[in-house]
């Protein structure tokens, strides 16, 4: 992945991939220094603000949260599907 990212390196697909594979490490915090970096490259792609928001959920970081869910809820760039399903989940998860 190190080597598709250094020919690549703002390839939001292999950022999202290294991000999931420091998550799988343990490396929490390099991960969301990632998906934030991903973030400002890229304000309004909405599969990273999902991937953003699954990841605080995760980690039950509400506060961070909370303050990308209304940039998520009006990004037009996310199915209506993928807002429903988001949620539903985070409610699931709150309610547990």
């Amino acid at each position: 992945m190190k080597a598709l990212l250094a020919t690549d390196p703002d390839n939001i697909l292999y950022n999202g991939i290294m991000a999931e594979i420091l998550i799988n490490e343990g490396q929490k915090d390099r991960a969301l220094d990632l998906y934030e970096l991903m973030l400002e490259k890229h304000p309004g792609d909405g599969q990273i603000q999902l991937a953003i928001a699954e990841f605080l959920a995760g980690e039950k970081d509400y506060k961070r949260l909370f303050n990308i869910l209304n940039t998520l809820a009006i990004n037009e760039n996310i199915t209506r599907e993928e807002k429903i399903s988001f949620f539903g989940r985070l409610v699931e998860d709150i309610d547990k």
